[in-house]
């Protein structure tokens, strides 16, 4: 998850194992929430923004999937 935002912008990202999220600290005169969401979402990830990519989350290795909501 933290190669989803190796983005322009984003300053430093900790993935947490046990809570299964992710802290994002961002340069918001170069990168907007909405494109970090996006490109966490796009690697597979649910956010309150976007729906993780299906395809994306069936190829997480399966300490990284987690229990979706419907």
């Amino acid at each position: 998850i933290e190669n989803s935002v190796d983005i322009k912008g984003v300053i430093k990202a900790d993935w947490n194992k046990e809570t299964k999220m992710i802290s994002v600290e961002y340069d918001t005169t170069k990168v907007t929430i909405d494109k970090v969401k996006k490109n966490i979402a796009e690697a597979g990830y649910d956010n309150d923004l976007y729906k993780g990519d299906d395809v994306a989350y069936r190829n997480l290795h399966g300490c990284c999937q987690y229990e979706r909501e419907k």
